[in-house]
């Protein structure tokens, strides 16, 4: 139980071990397409379609943020269980649920995200922007390994 809610915390803390199991975040492709110029002339983005990635971004922030705050509120809820002199396992167990559920909840809403860059986009259009954000990641890496 104690080795549960040890990773549940860790896996929500924000930090190294967060970045890693979040690496693959939705919201990093969209802001990178919202953002990034020399990215948006590779791919050939339209004004609308940065405006559109650029809303949608937004949007998506302000939900992930909400979201990530009540995680933040029931890991506390949790540690001041944990914490009492008696430990009511019950209560635990369905806090535990609850951040699980939120933490569902946040990578629905960003994958909902991703999902209507894909139908604006088109699938041809989406597959040539993957194919160039791993170029650049592979990039990115060559350039952190030489330092």
């Amino acid at each position: 139980m104690n080795a549960l809610i040890i990773s549940l915390i860790l896996s929500y803390h924000e930090g190294a071990l967060q970045k890693f199991l979040l690496r693959k975040n939705p919201e990093i492709i969209l802001r990178s397409l919202a953002f990034n110029k020399n990215l948006q002339k590779e791919v050939n983005l339209s004004k609308d379609e940065i405006e559109f990635l650029k809303t949608l971004y937004f949007d998506l922030k302000k939900e992930t943020e909400k979201i990530k705050s009540d995680i933040k509120i029931k890991e506390i809820e949790l540690q001041e269980i944990i914490k009492s002199e008696k430990i009511d396992f019950d209560k635990v167990e369905k806090i535990i649920k609850e951040i699980s559920h939120l933490g569902e909840n946040l990578r629905l809403k960003q994958i909902r995200g991703f999902r209507k860059v894909y139908e604006k986009l088109g699938s041809e259009r989406f597959n040539e922007i993957r194919e160039i954000l791993k170029e650049y990641k592979e990039e990115k890496r060559r350039i952190f390994k030489k330092d």
